[in-house]
């Protein structure tokens, strides 16, 4: 299978295309001026995300169980935290920055690719910030992205972005925040690596979840 056909407007994850060099997207971002791939750690958006009660909660009684053995103990109820819960990090630090970019943009129209995680709430939250969500593919000719303009803020999700959305939104001279799991783009640079070499890569996931849509379009040659 071939990466997919990229048009002004809209990106088509499953239509065969002419070979793009991923590496070198990836690369050029960073020259625009306009992408960011790290969290800030701005303490408004964090203290924002505690109250909204989607960040690691370093307050209440979660914060005080861990500080306890991670137990918590009224009268005859005992109650036991697992010392595995939440978000993995990738997810906190792409929601983390997704609250970032809605604080460091205000007066900016604010879009995501797809769902941030895969959390309702989470997701209900950003959308009461303003932040609009572009959701999953609908109909053969997949997304149309013909409502993001020149100066928008366009957020990756952790699950990461094709390289043709890269693409699209480097020429179309955006905002761009990377929240993609550093893990995912060691995979992503895997693949890239092998198939420089005429590897065939053999993704494992499901065919139209995003991190296999994103993950296949660094590839030359795969299997799903």
């Amino acid at each position: 299978m071939r990466r997919p056909r990229l048009s002004s407007t809209r990106v088509n994850a499953t239509v065969a295309a002419d070979k793009v060099d991923g590496r070198a997207v990836r690369r050029s971002l960073n020259k625009t001026g306009r992408y960011v791939r790290k969290p800030v750690k701005d303490p408004k958006s964090n203290e924002l995300m505690e109250e909204h009660g989607v960040g690691y909660s370093s307050t209440g009684l979660v914060a005080q169980m861990r500080e306890q053995g991670n137990e918590w103990q009224q009268g005859e109820v005992n109650v036991k935290l697992a010392k595995a819960y939440g978000y993995c990090w990738g997810v906190e630090r792409a929601v983390r920055m997704a609250y970032e970019a809605r604080n460091a943009f205000p007066d900016k129209r604010v879009h995501i690719t797809n769902e941030i995680i895969h959390n309702p709430e989470v997701n209900q939250r950003l959308r009461e910030l303003d932040i609009n969500i572009f959701e999953e593919e609908a109909g053969p000719k997949g997304k149309d992205y013909g409502a993001i303009k020149e100066g928008d803020v366009v957020i990756f999700p952790a699950f990461g972005a094709t390289v043709q959305e890269m693409q699209l939104f480097r020429d179309r001279k955006v905002e761009m925040v990377d929240t993609t799991c550093p893990w995912v783009a060691k995979v992503w640079n895997s693949v890239d690596i092998y198939g420089r070499k005429s590897f065939t890569s053999v993704i494992h996931g499901k065919y139209s979840h995003e991190e296999t849509v994103a993950t296949a379009s660094f590839a030359d040659k795969y299997i799903i």
